[in-house]
């Protein structure tokens, strides 16, 4: 017996080699010639199973970069972090003053609901903006001939108290409407 030594590398880097030299050997394989292959006849990607192994790697690792820089493009769009996620929407409370219920018919005949808050943008310009006038309304319901004067938006119950009592000694057709007006919050 004249046998060569043989390792598992060499079995593996070339295996059409050791079958030669161990001389033919029938296999179950019938050997074809080339351009039999049906993978090659076709249309489609043709090659060794090393390039399409290759290709198939390729495709994947651009499939994965392409959702990492999706993600990534999305972050980017919408901020740093959502802040309705990030955290629960802390609650800010305004400050109003209501003032207390006057007549809508003024004493010379007129709309005081609209006197009323003209006199006080035009006498507090800081508080033009937050002026209301809406209905007054008490246990039974909205009464129809009165109104109140509601100022919203102040950032806190100091800035509130501090302009109630500027307001306490403001007169409108000869009342008082924020007599012992009371700050309250609002959501």
């Amino acid at each position: 017996m004249n046998r060569q030594p043989m390792d598992l590398l060499d079995l593996f880097r070339n295996p059409g080699a050791s079958a030669s030299k161990k001389g033919a050997r029938a296999t179950s394989r019938p050997v074809r010639e080339p351009g039999s292959n049906r993978r090659e006849q076709g249309p489609g990607f043709g090659g060794s199973g090393r390039q399409r192994m290759l290709a198939g790697s390729a495709v994947a690792l651009l499939l994965a970069l392409s959702f990492v820089a999706g993600v990534g493009v999305g972050r980017a769009r919408r901020g740093p972090a959502s802040p309705a996620l990030a955290s629960p929407a802390k609650q800010v409370t305004r400050w109003s003053l209501r003032s207390r219920a006057l007549p809508r018919m003024s004493i010379a005949a007129g709309q005081l609901d609209r006197v009323a808050a003209t006199a006080l943008a035009t006498r507090f310009p800081e508080l033009a903006g937050i002026i209301l006038v809406g209905p007054a309304e008490n246990a039974k319901g909205v009464v129809k001939d009165r109104f109140v004067l509601t100022l919203e938006g102040f950032t806190d119950k100091a800035a509130a108290d501090a302009w109630r009592q500027t307001l306490a000694a403001w007169e409108v057709d000869g009342q008082i409407p924020f007599a012992g007006a009371v700050p309250y919050p609002k959501p």
